[in-house]
Formats: structure tokens, sequence, C-alpha cells
């Protein structure tokens, strides 16, 4: 151990730690570099450590006393000092010509972690002979390259979000992490590291918006940081505490149609002034990946939306209504009946003919709003083709509630609707199917729908109705 560099290290030490800093002196620079989430080690002239900021000493889990003066060769893993050796050398012959160089260094517990290193002279800092070896942990870049790839080849939401909080756990100083998102489904998730779920904004928000994700929903695109436990709520407060939890960071990223938020929430242990930082970090590359994984996830959403439902009106189309049938008629218990009621519009061609499409349109979408209004919400309403719409009714225990609910819901529908030029009055007639559960099959039961629609056009009546017996 050299004397000359453990001297140099208590007097750099002092310059950051301990005392207030003045602005602009290179104790304010010295304490600036000693908040980074990223390691710094001052090497002396002699290739022993001089000074290592707190990044480095709670990374390498060491105290300053067992890092100054150590030879900071000997932190490097074996197979990788030659390397070491070879960027010092040209790092002091030539500034600015070193490449950055991945190292591994050597941790407290024996193990290694790897880094990409780039190595500064500091001459011109009044330091002749040092070298200032900057250093990011290289893992988290894996980690979030890994994300981006889950990105680009479209994996579920669930996938991307896992992947990135990784990264986002593991850049820098190891932290607990959390996203909360809504998947393509809707439906709010959390994906975490080592956090309760108090503490990853998936919970409800306190009423007074006391709490950091209602800070960072108003603060959003922009992060947030809470540095004192004081500020949070009661119970927020003291789960942190109890977890050695300090301070915390929150971003907040809205997805592009504005409608719902994702957010990234990162928590410190040890000294609370390392959020600010870890605040800047979020809002560069998770803010970004976060926004991609959102834009993906709303343009897949979309696409699935076009390929399911009518462009017209909005209502399941052909395909996804026999989907959701055959779900109704797994889902039934045997003791109760399904339904399937058929609707279509007497003289909506001469409709189209004499008005035009667009009026024709608009009655359409009128139909299906109304359908929509009459239905229950377990029920299914779609757009079969041109003016014919089909229901699916579930939980019936009579054919006979089919009948009571025929001519109420035909009324409905036949109601004037204002065109415009013109007010028509939609003539509706309905066919129906009824059976159990287990009787028939999706499309039995739409065959035999369109046969009762059939039976109601040819004897001129509103409605007709079938019953499927089993077998």
């Amino acid at each position: 151990m050299s004397a000359d560099s453990a001297s140099e290290g208590q007097r750099l030490d002092a310059a950051t730690r301990g005392v207030t800093p003045t602005p602009g002196s290179d104790r304010w620079l010295a304490a600036t570099v000693d908040q980074l989430g990223d390691p710094v080690i001052v090497l002396a002239p002699d290739g022993s450590v001089a000074w290592a900021n707190r990044a480095t000493c709670e990374l390498l889990q060491m105290e300053t006393v067992e890092l100054f003066g150590h030879d900071g060769m000997e932190l490097v893993h074996p197979d990788d000092r030659n390397l070491a050796r070879s960027q010092i050398g040209v790092a002091a012959r030539f500034p600015g010509r070193a490449a950055p160089s991945n190292f591994r260094l050597r941790t407290s517990d024996g193990s290694w972690l790897p880094f990409e290193m780039n190595l500064v002279p500091l001459d011109g800092a009044g330091l002749e002979g040092h070298l200032g070896v900057i250093g990011r942990l290289t893992s988290p870049r894996v980690a979030m390259s890994t994300a981006l790839t889950a990105l680009a080849r479209s994996a579920p939401i669930g996938e991307t979000m896992r992947l990135l909080c990784d990264a986002v756990s593991e850049a820098g100083l190891p932290k607990p992490s959390a996203i909360v998102y809504d998947d393509d489904q809707g439906n709010r998730q959390v994906t975490q590291t080592s956090l309760p779920l108090a503490l990853t904004g998936f919970l409800d928000a306190e009423a007074d918006g006391s709490d950091p994700w209602s800070l960072a929903l108003a603060r959003s695109p922009e992060p947030v940081t809470v540095e004192r436990l004081d500020l949070l709520p009661p119970g927020i407060a003291d789960t942190a505490r109890s977890l050695g939890l300090q301070a915390c960071a929150v971003l907040a990223v809205s997805d592009p149609a504005g409608r719902s938020s994702a957010m990234i929430t990162c928590w410190v242990a040890g000294n609370p002034g390392r959020a600010q930082p870890l605040a800047h970090y979020l809002a560069g590359e998770p803010r970004e990946v976060l926004a991609l994984a959102l834009e993906r996830r709303d343009a897949e959403r979309r696409l699935r939306q076009a390929a399911l439902h009518d462009p017209l009106t909005g209502l399941p189309n052909r395909g996804h209504f026999f989907q959701l049938l055959e779900a109704a008629l797994l889902d039934t218990p045997p003791t109760e009946l399904v339904a399937v009621l058929v609707v279509d519009l007497a003289g909506f061609k001469e409709l189209n003919d004499a008005w035009g499409h667009v009026a024709g349109d608009r009655t359409l979408i009128e139909v299906a709003r109304r359908l929509r209004a009459a239905a229950q919400d377990a029920d299914v309403v779609a757009r079969l083709s041109g003016d014919e719409f089909a229901v699916v009714l579930t939980g019936l225990y009579d054919a006979e509630e089919v009948q009571d609910l025929a001519d109420p819901l035909l009324d409905h529908l036949d109601e004037p609707i204002d065109l415009g030029p013109v007010t028509i009055r939609p003539k509706a007639r309905l066919g129906s199917a009824t059976c159990e559960a287990n009787a028939a099959t999706p499309e039995m039961l739409v065959r035999a729908a369109d046969a009762a629609l059939r039976d109601a056009r040819r004897v001129d009546t509103r409605w007709h109705v079938r019953r499927l017996q089993e077998g």
C-alpha cells in the first residue's frame, strides 16, 4: 500500500464527505461526482486506488478504507488484466485515444461484476499522473438490449415489461423497481423486483394525491423524486422504512391516445440523494423503451379490433361472434339455456336505393346502438352481414323468456330514426333459436335462428322462435 496514495485518498475523501461544498469549487465538483450512480475511481501514478465514489464502494461492497491504497489491478479479473494495463498505457500516453473497454471487477464476496470502463487522465485537474476510471455496469445494457429485442419481435407486453423492469433494476446500483401498466386486454398489471405492492403504484392512489404516483402522473412525462419519507403518506413511508428504503424516483408515461399511463418506480436505500440521478436515468432510455412498448401494444389492439369487429358499428363481426357464442355455450351451466336472436330490417335495400348509403350506414349505426342499449352486460351483440344482427342471451331457464323479450325489443328498434332530410321508421324482424348448452354447436344454433327468421319473413310476422332439443 502506498502511503502517498493513501494520504491522497484521505484528502479527496475529506473534500467530498462531511462538508458543505461551495458551488464551483473543487470540493463541490468532487461532492457531485460522489453522488453519481455509476462508479468512479481515481488511480494514483503507482496504480493504487487514490479515491473512489460511493457507487464504487456500494457496488464492490467495500468500505472506502479498504479501497484507498489498494492495488487497482488486483480488483480486475486475472483474464482482463493485460487489456487493462494496455488501456491504461494508451490513456496515459495518448489522452482521449483509449476506447471504452470491458473489465470485470471483484466484489468483497469474491464475485465479479462486468463494467464498461472509460479511462481519463487527470493531469489538467491538478492531479499529476492520476487516472480517472469511469465505469458503467454492462449487464443493464445487456438487459435493456434484451428488452428492445423482445419489443422488436412483438413479444407479449408482459414479457417486454418484465425485461425492462430487470434492466432498470440492474442499472447503476441494484435497486428494487416496479412497472405498472395496462396489458393488451386493458387489465392493470404490475411487474416488480423485490417490492411489496404498496410501493409499486399498483394500489389505489391516495385521495389527496400525496403519493409519488399521483405526483408523477401530474408531472408526466417528467419524472419525480421523493427524498424524504416524511413527505409520503404514513402507510407508504412505514413500508419503505421497514425495508431500509429512503427515497424513490417515479416516471409516468402516457399511451399514444392519452387514455392510460404506465409507471416505473425505483426505490433507493442509503443516501436519498441518489434518487435525483436515478430520475435523470429514467427520463432517458427507460422512458423511450416504455413509450415504444405502449405504442406497440396500442397498435396491436387496433389490429385486433379491426380483425374482430365491424368497422361501421364497432360490434363483433361474424367470425368473432361465433367465437363468443362458442364460449357462451361452454360457460353456461347444463341447467340453463342459451338463445341466439337474429335480427334484420325489412325494406333496408329500398332505403339505401332511395336515400343513399350514408343514410343506410346511419341507420345501421343507430340499430346497433339500440341493440347494445337493450342487451345485458353478459349478452353478445354482433353484426353478421349487411342489415343482419345477432344477439346471444344466456342465463335463461325457459324458452318463453325469449318470447317475452321479442316484442319490447322490436318496439325499441322500430322507433323513428331522424336521418336529417328524412325520418324513417325501421321495421325489424327477429328469428330466435334456443337450446340447452350441450345440445347444439354454434353453427347449429345460428342455422336454426336463421331458419326462424325466414319463417317470420314467409308468414310476414315480427318474430318466430325455434327450440333445439338435445340429440
